[in-house]
């Protein structure tokens, strides 16, 4: 069932983005549907103990490269307000989250998976970014390239006016005589 409501939620989210044009409420709903699945996570994957709290920074990272400036600070509001109230409730009331690991390995399996993947996602938005930049950066001094260019050829144009001009002035100057 969690697995059919993320589906449907980025089908969502690509139809407002894509179709609509709507990016802000397409990151808006990844970002409740985010906090929604890593607050279940948390409390079915033994809360602090879990790997959820690094999950919860990866979605964040990955909430900041994808939405403008404009949405950062409730980004940031809500992160830590989510974080702070899990931590608190299972500060206060521990008995509400399971321990779902039989063994010590189970959880450093589950940790050790976790980082990888960590690893893996950063590495890819970093990858992604840095050949987004390259990009851009190569469009602009494309753009560069044209325009100097241009500002060589009319430079060139204004010489050649003004020679024609110093022409002019010339024979101006012998007709009058």
């Amino acid at each position: 069932l969690v697995i059919i409501i993320l589906i449907l939620t980025l089908f969502i989210i690509y139809y407002f983005s894509r179709y609509k044009k709507k990016y802000k409420v397409g990151i808006v709903i990844f970002a409740i549907v985010c906090y929604l699945v890593l607050i279940l996570n948390y409390f079915c994957n033994s809360g602090i103990e879990g790997p959820t709290l690094m999950y919860f920074v990866l979605t964040f990272l990955f909430l900041i490269i994808l939405s403008n400036s404009k949405l950062h600070y409730l980004l940031i509001v809500s992160h830590i307000a989510t974080v702070s109230s899990l931590l608190y409730v299972e500060y206060n009331n521990p008995d509400l989250l399971p321990t779902t690991y039989q063994t010590k390995l189970d959880r450093f399996l589950d940790i050790g998976v976790g980082f990888v993947i960590a690893v893996i996602f950063i590495y890819s938005l970093f990858t992604y970014l840095r050949d987004f930049y390259n990009a851009k950066r190569l469009i602009a001094d494309e753009r560069a390239i044209a325009i100097s260019a241009q500002n060589k050829q009319i430079l060139a144009q204004n010489q050649q006016l003004e020679q024609v001009n110093e022409e002019k002035n010339k024979l101006f100057s012998i007709v009058s005589h």
